[in-house]
């Protein structure tokens, strides 16, 4: 090593302490300059014995190139420095989108490092309300982070109320600004330190999904259904339009009863391959969950898991089965819910598609135009009773917990808790209301009325 300048060595000094190792305690050494605690570099001396330690220490202190460590450390503080700096003076809404862009955000790549990565189609939302609701309000444009206020955020929230943005979307679009000003409240780039506890949110207004009858999922088992579904041919003329609703395949019809007999969600289904379907023990293995934006993964908040398969669902999964054996589609590693391109999920329009046409099959209507004719979907149709596919999930939620308790129920459904799984399963039931019919009456049926003189007072 090239020895340090006799007027560099003056500038440095070193502290001993002793480390044990497995064959024994030595003399370690700790360089530093003189005045400062920063540690520049840590170096065994291979001394058991303090006044040879000393010596090798000595030695050490000659030979360690301090000078260029000690330059390489302000260097780099500089640089963290500086760094911290243009994000101080960077404008709120270069600030906000710069957070939640992969590749450019400190916040992502950190977390991406501590092996707890965010899902990208998380980041992706977070983003769309930055740029939607954030990144084009004019104040945030002209304000610097470090000069970020409750009383800005208070005024960017009353500006969107008054831009006639829903109180549901002001709320979600809250939640994409609080990450980022929390993180950089934590590392001192504000002048003065906010929290957004402080500010009064509006009311969210969630609109409850709707669930099927049993009677109707019954409809829905019974339907007859293709091995495949071709596209039919294109009537000439503008306002043709084939008569009737097109039969649904195979496929729908299981896409469909995963999520009412099995409580799947959408990914869950599209992820879910022939390996995980045990015929002979009756059950299905939650393994996978699948999304566009971040491909195959761990099932949502890691609820790996078995569902029973109900024999209505078996049914269904068997002819899928033979199905999938005649197109070379049914390999273990084969998705249940195959595709046109093998070893690719089906598109989530596929199983949207078939969930609105199998309900139109059992005549509950398909309002889809309603939106965008700017009027309310009729009365019945499934828009106006909130049905989409995840509303499977929520309606074997319901069955399950009247049928074996909220308890059992939630380890088939896997929720983490009791109140995720209230959420889930608080839907009426016809049944439930019969029997609530039932018992608000004052008269009893005839055939439960005791018999005649049997109650009568002896």
């Amino acid at each position: 090593m090239a020895r340090q300048s006799p007027l560099a060595a003056d500038r440095f000094t070193f502290k001993l302490y002793l480390r044990s190792l497995p064959k024994g305690q030595l003399y370690y050494a700790r360089f530093f300059e003189k005045g400062k605690t920063l540690v520049l570099a840590d170096r065994s001396t291979g001394e058991a014995e303090e006044a040879k330690a000393l010596v090798a220490a000595g030695k050490l202190l000659a030979q360690l190139p301090l000078e260029k460590l000690a330059r390489a450390k302000a260097a780099k503080d500089q640089d963290g420095f500086e760094a911290a700096e243009r994000l101080r003076n960077m404008d709120l809404a270069a600030f906000f989108t710069w957070f939640w862009t992969p590749g450019a955000s400190d916040y992502l790549r950190d977390r991406e490092d501590a092996e707890k990565p965010l899902a990208a189609y998380y980041i992706q939302n977070q983003s769309r309300y930055i740029i939607k609701h954030a990144a084009g309000y004019q104040p945030f444009k002209r304000t610097p982070l470090r000069e970020a206020s409750l009383y800005l955020i208070e005024q960017w929230m009353h500006h969107l109320k008054r831009e006639g943005v829903s109180a549901n979307v002001i709320v979600d679009a809250m939640s994409a600004l609080r990450t980022p000003l929390s993180w950089a409240n934590k590392r001192n780039l504000l002048d003065e330190s906010f929290t957004m506890a402080a500010i009064v949110r509006p009311k969210e207004h969630h609109k409850k999904r709707g669930i099927l009858s049993r009677a109707e999922v019954a409809r829905i088992v019974a339907l007859p259904t293709v091995d495949s579904v071709t596209p039919r041919p294109r009537l000439k003329g503008k306002d043709n339009k084939h008569e009737g609703t097109a039969p649904i395949d195979v496929r729908m019809k299981a896409v469909v009863l995963l999520s009412e007999l099995a409580a799947m969600r959408r990914g869950e289904i599209r992820a879910l391959r022939w390996r995980c379907v045990d015929f002979e023990k009756k059950l299905i293995s939650i393994e996978e969950n699948f999304t566009d934006a971040d491909g195959l993964k761990a099932p949502k908040r890691e609820s790996y898991g078995i569902v029973p398969i109900a024999k209505e669902l078996e049914t269904v999964l068997l002819k899928l089965r033979e199905v999938a054996l005649s197109l070379g589609r049914a390999a273990s590693e084969d998705f249940v819910i195959y595709n046109a391109e093998r070893g690719v999920p089906a598109a989530e329009v596929t199983l949207r598609r078939g969930f609105h046409r199998a309900l139109a099959l059992i005549g509950i209507e398909d309002d889809s135009q309603a939106s965008k004719e700017g009027r309310p979907p009729k009365p019945g149709s499934q828009q106006a009773r909130r049905l989409v596919l995840h509303s499977g999930r929520h309606g074997a939620a319901t069955r399950l917990a009247e049928a074996i308790g909220p308890r059992d129920a939630a380890r088939i459904t896997r929720h983490r808790s009791a109140q995720a799984f209230m959420g889930y399963s608080d839907h009426d039931t016809d049944e439930m209301l019969d029997k609530a019919r039932e018992a608000l009456s004052v008269t009893k049926p005839k055939d439960q009325r005791p018999e005649a003189g049997k109650d009568a007072v002896q």
